[in-house]
């Protein structure tokens, strides 16, 4: 296997960078003094192309996220260096893990803020999705912001095709875990996906029979509509609370008259 060339290398200590918080001038002197080790400040300055009372304000940046050796005076000539590339990599997990924990904690009350969200008069948000990646993302995130009950409506078959049944019964057992119930509004030939009313799954079936068949579907869940095109695939995000509610009422109509 070939190895990563020095540019490369750069790159990707860049992006950690980054990653931590580091604007781009104290990335620059970070990769510029592990390129030179123990530099004297002058010359640091001369090669980064900024005045030196700059480049104290850029070091004390990088002090403060403890990834400098702070100057030492040697005679009439201070030194810098850097940490080591070992450090960021700390830097680097210890932020992950802490994102880890928001990112977990906030999936448990996002259902609740997503209750409390109000639009007002914020523009509706419209976002169009393609890829079998994204589109799985999204079908993830809808069972992560739903409360209280989800709506389907659809090709209930092409639907599951696309999610693989397999995917598709993991993302029932975390409904059911979470109480988060489903109408599910579909159309026949839907028996060959082994989905149908179950209480244990929170899961209310009924079939819109005499529709003209087609291979689209869409949820309707927090405020927030997702319409499926599984061909593609693709998929369209609109969230404006006032497009959902009409949706809805026409899901609601649709689902008192169907068996």
């Amino acid at each position: 296997m070939a190895k990563n060339t020095k540019n490369e290398n750069n790159e990707y200590l860049y992006t950690a960078l980054e990653k931590i918080g580091l604007t781009p001038h104290e990335c620059r002197l970070y990769l510029l003094s592990i390129e030179l080790g123990p530099t004297t400040i002058p010359e640091l300055a001369d090669k980064l192309h900024i005045t030196r009372p700059n480049l104290y304000k850029v070091i004390q940046g990088l002090a403060k996220k403890g990834l400098t050796v702070l100057p030492e005076r040697k005679r009439y000539a201070r030194t810098f260096i850097v940490q080591s590339p070992s450090v960021v990599m700390d830097l680097v997990r210890k932020q992950s893990e802490t994102f880890k924990k928001i990112d977990a904690n906030l999936i448990e009350e996002l259902p609740q803020l997503m209750r409390q969200y109000q639009q007002g008069y914020a523009p509706t948000k419209v976002k169009l999705i393609f890829g079998e990646k994204e589109f799985i993302k999204a079908y993830i995130r809808v069972f992560e912001e739903a409360h209280g009950t989800i709506q389907f409506f659809g090709d209930l078959t092409g639907f599951i095709k696309m999610i693989g049944p397999e995917f598709g019964r993991i993302r029932i057992k975390k409904r059911v875990e979470r109480g988060v119930s489903i109408q599910a509004l579909v159309l026949p030939g839907y028996e060959q996906t082994g989905l149908k009313n179950d209480p244990r799954e929170l899961r209310e079936l009924r079939v819109l029979s005499g529709a003209a068949p087609f291979i689209t579907s869409f949820y309707l869940y927090a405020n927030k509509a997702i319409l499926w095109q599984p061909k593609t695939p693709m998929a369209v995000l609109v969230e404006d609370e006032y497009l959902v509610s009409m949706i809805r009422s026409m899901f609601s109509m649709l689902w008192n008259i169907s068996k």
